[in-house]
């Protein structure tokens, strides 16, 4: 006889959630990824661009619905929102110096440095209140492959609705 575990659709949406969200962490504080595929003039994937790291974070992450909406549907806890808090104020607050689209301005804007420093703390602090393997995996740098974990995932969906 063969048991077979089906996830609820409550932990699906949480343990897509919390990929995406980690995995948009990940992406800020790699500024090595950012700045070898953002200057890349062959780079035709619009994935690695800083409108894409700001919607990876802020829009497929439904942040506009605030960290407290996503700590009462259980998908995070108190800790881990407080563990990004500064740097989700930084990037929310940032804008680039000359534009979204000159990734060049924003690669050089100490700014943007504050920003992806934020990141690093963050994951850091991450790190240590995280207890499943697979989803520090996601906020190890080092672990992260040429392709970025996004693009190993399922395609983002708008989750407000979830």
């Amino acid at each position: 006889m063969t048991f077979c575990l089906k996830m609820s659709d409550h932990a699906i949406r949480r343990r897509n959630w919390r990929r995406n969200w980690l995995d948009a962490i990940a992406y800020f504080e790699d500024v090595e990824t950012q700045r070898r595929r953002w200057l890349d003039p062959t780079e035709t994937n619009p994935h690695w661009s800083f409108v894409e790291i700001m919607c990876g974070y802020f829009d497929d992450c439904s942040l506009d619905l605030g960290y407290r909406y996503w700590i009462d549907k259980g998908h995070l806890t108190a800790e881990e929102a407080e563990a990004v808090s500064e740097f989700h104020s930084l990037a929310d607050s940032y804008k680039a110096p000359n534009g979204d689209y000159d990734r060049k301005s924003v690669l050089e804007d100490p700014n943007w440095h504050t920003v992806c420093e934020a990141a690093r703390e963050s994951a850091s602090r991450l790190r240590v209140l995280l207890t499943d393997a697979n989803e520090k995996a996601l906020i190890e740098t080092q672990n992260r492959t040429e392709q970025g974990a996004a693009d190993q995932l399922p395609a983002r969906r708008d989750l407000k609705s979830e």
